[in-house]
Parts: structure tokens; sequence; C-alpha cells
């Protein structure tokens, strides 16, 4: 029984080592910044004071879009853009948003040169929202353009499977987040503009909503337009909507190809049955597109080959 005890007693003893260690090695990696998932150059590493990031002013603020002014005299940082204005001084606990005080938690500093600022208090009051990642040690800003991309996201991968509270909620925040001035066109980190990456796995509403705010048609990223990227992915309910705002069928890939020419080229013979009706919805859409625009015969001549080449 003693043999017992002292087994389990050493077992628990090597957890708390092992768990203290991970904590440690943890606590010992670098704390790295990232706005809308794109990493922040830093001259000086954030600092973590009383559980507050302290961060360089200048970095934060610019990739926050706003302007920067130092006043030496009053060591006084002024960071504006279009309705605000935002005015934190060294060693004050006291900032000003607007003209209106506001207390903070920790106050600006000098450290090895550089002056550095609580960063959740400037991405907060900058209309950014903030995460903090404790196990890698990010901390995580989304502007509102971040925060639109993670609202279509969350609803594409809502619609796919099928969670009508959690697609509900995610058309209510990109509803709302469009409403506070975010870009429908906006480019996120990887290269796919909102529109052309939601007619590829998200739903006709989302895609609806952004063209509606404003997003271009005809915007093209990665070499093609969403229409032609709606069309690759057999997305004709999407290409549905897209249609309804005038797409330029003119419009080059960068292999030199118009969406008309890009379909001809390819080869919808050989297709699962579920597929193949995809691609006659499409064609069908688009072909009452050309007829209703009155586009012209060059346009009807290439509809008619694609048909007969795919026995439409």
């Amino acid at each position: 029984m003693r043999k017992k005890s002292t087994y389990i007693f050493f077992l628990v003893l090597l957890f708390l080592i092992v768990m203290t260690f991970q904590s440690s090695a943890e606590e010992s990696k670098p704390i790295r910044v990232l706005v809308d998932y794109d990493f922040v150059n830093l001259s000086l590493e954030p600092q973590m004071e009383n559980g507050n990031t302290l961060v360089e002013f200048r970095p934060i603020f610019e990739r926050l879009g706003l302007n920067v002014k130092w006043d030496n005299q009053t060591k006084t940082i002024v960071a504006e853009k279009e309705g605000l204005n935002i005015q934190l001084t060294i060693a004050s606990k006291i900032a000003k948003v607007n003209n209106q005080e506001k207390a903070l938690l920790i106050a600006p500093a000098i450290i090895n040169g550089h002056t550095v600022v609580p960063v959740r208090f400037i991405a907060e009051n900058s209309g950014a929202e903030v995460q903090w990642d404790s196990k890698l040690r990010f901390v995580q800003i989304f502007t509102l353009n971040g925060q639109l991309y993670n609202a279509v996201t969350g609803s594409n991968v809502a619609y796919w499977q099928g969670n009508v509270e959690e697609y509900t909620e995610s058309i209510q925040g990109i509803h709302d987040i469009l409403s506070k001035g975010a870009d429908p066109n906006y480019i996120p980190y990887n290269e796919t503009s909102l529109l052309q990456g939601n007619v590829t796995t998200g739903s006709p509403q989302v895609a609806d909503m952004l063209l509606y705010a404003g997003a271009d048609v005809d915007l093209k990223t990665n070499g093609i337009t969403p229409l032609m990227q709606a069309v690759d992915y057999l997305r004709w309910d999407c290409a549905d909507v897209l249609l309804k705002y005038k797409p330029d069928l003119s419009i080059k890939d960068d292999n030199g190809f118009t969406i008309l020419e890009r379909i001809l080229d390819s080869d919808y013979t050989d297709m699962h049955e579920e597929y193949r009706t995809k691609f006659q919805f499409t064609m069908v859409l688009l072909e009452n597109y050309v007829k209703r625009e009155r586009l012209g015969k060059p346009y009807e001549d290439l509809i008619d080959k694609i048909k007969k080449k795919n026995y439409i």
C-alpha cells in the first residue's frame, strides 16, 4: 500500500514539474502582434505588465489607419483619423478620446528609447477587436475589415454545416459591420477578395450583401473575376446573384481568356450527373444574361459552341 502511494505521489510530482516547465516555456516566448492576421514589425518586443500589453505606438497606430504626431514638449502622442482623435501622455493614466477623458489601466511609457502604449486601449478605441492567445502569446487585432472577413468566413462554415443559428448570427454580424463602414472590396492576407472567396464556399445571400454594399462584381484577384470563380466551382446559385449586378463578360483572366472562352476551353462532358446539372444551370443563366443584355453575336456564337461541345 505504501509503495502504491509513493508511486502515485511521484506521478503527481512529475506531472506538476512538466506543467511548470511547459508554462515557463510558453511565458518565455516573445509576444507577437498581428493586425488582420498579418504580423506587425516592431523594433521593441511587446512588454507585458500586470496583464497589460505595451507596444510601440507608431507601427500599431499606422496599421490601424491613424496619423500620428509626437509633442516632445508635453510628451504627448496624438493619433487621428476622420472622426477620431486619441491623445496619450507619457506616465499619465488619463487618455483623451475625442476630447473625452478615459482612464487607462497602465500608463504609456518610454522603454529603451521606444514609446510604448497599451495596445488593447488603442485598438478598441479605434473600432478594432482584440484577442489574446495565451498559448501562442499572440495579440490579435481585427479592424472593421478583419471583422468582416471573420464574419464572412464564419457564415461560410455555418452555411455548409447547416448550422442555422450560427449562420443567422453571422449574417447579422456582416450587416452590422458593413453598416459601420467596412470595405466590401477588402482583400485579406490570402489575397482573395471577400466576394471571390464567398462564391467559392459561401452562400448566395452573403454574396448579395457584399455586392449591395458596393463590392466590385468584376474585381480580379488571383487572376480571375468572381464570376469566373463561381463557374469554376459550378456555383450556379452564386453566379445567378453575380449576374444581377451586370458583370463584364469581356474581362480576360491572366491567361488571356474571357469567361466564355474559359468554359469553351474546358470539357464538361465526363462529369457526375449532379455536377453536370449544375453546369447546365450555369449555362442557362449565362445564355439568358447574354440575350437580356443584348451582348451580340460573338457572345451568342460562343454560347452555341459551348453547348455543342458539351452536348447541351
